[in-house]
């Protein structure tokens, strides 16, 4: 199935009739996806929601895996192994903490340990 109809079916739930309405930061992540295929080719993108959470995001992309929450990229992790991690959100809240930790396989004390290691780079993923 094309990636942009899958995401519109899974995003829009029957906002013709005003039965529910579409979030913003899925709305956001729905934009973001059309760009990124208008730009690339038509490359295919797979969206995951992590352990079935509506705001947890495993973003698939030919180049890096990406971890958003809400409406911020939080990690990216490129086919190399190289990790980013959002310099100003990879340690916004518990929640993001939570599923930061699962997109990484491990705990915030070994991150923190990488981040100073310079194993981790800290960049700005979101501008």
């Amino acid at each position: 199935m094309h990636i942009v109809k899958k995401i519109k079916d899974y995003l829009i739930l029957d906002i013709e009739n005003g039965e529910h309405d579409i979030s913003s930061y899925s709305k956001n992540l729905f934009e973001w996806i059309e760009k990124w295929e208008k730009t690339n080719n038509k490359k295919p993108i797979k969206v995951y929601n992590i352990n079935n959470r509506p705001n947890q995001f495993l973003i698939v992309t030919p180049d890096a895996h990406y971890f958003q929450s809400y409406e911020s990229l939080i990690a990216m992790r490129d086919y190399e192994g190289k990790i980013y991690l959002d310099v100003n959100y990879w340690d916004y809240s518990t929640t993001t903490g939570k599923y930061r930790n699962i997109f990484l396989n491990e705990n915030k004390k070994l991150t923190e340990k990488k981040i100073n290691a310079n194993i981790y780079s800290l960049v700005d993923l979101n501008n």
